[in-house]
């Protein structure tokens, strides 16, 4: 049996919460097994703004996801792309989140291996 560990990290407002990921990330790998983290950009972005590189360095070691630029900013992309064809459902998703994208791929110096939507 495989089982994935999976994290939402979006929680960009809450100091407490940068730690909380880092735990879990290292928790993980002191049990030998790596998880996968669905990162919001925004916060990376404010982990970066604060200094907080050893974070991003703890969610480096597992598997990064993307998890959109801000969360739950409406509409959400569920909702906003339920009419549109499959191009163009994507093409919108792409002009909303290459921004964030970005954020994750500097900061990690890779891509993000999956996507999470909200909602």
């Amino acid at each position: 049996m495989k089982i994935i560990f999976s994290f939402d990290t979006e929680d960009f407002v809450t100091p407490e919460a940068a730690d909380a990921y880092s735990w879990w990330a290292e928790a993980l790998l002191q049990r030998g097994l790596r998880g996968s983290f669905q990162c919001v950009a925004e916060v990376i972005r404010r982990l970066q703004a604060v200094g907080r590189q050893d974070v991003i360095e703890a969610l480096a070691k597992h598997e990064i996801g993307y998890h959109t630029r801000f969360h739950s900013l409406h509409p959400l992309h569920p909702v906003a792309v339920e009419d549109l064809p499959l191009a163009e459902g994507m093409a919108w998703v792409m002009r909303r989140e290459a921004a964030g994208l970005a954020v994750l791929g500097e900061a990690f110096g890779r891509q993000p291996v999956s996507y999470c939507p909200p909602g």
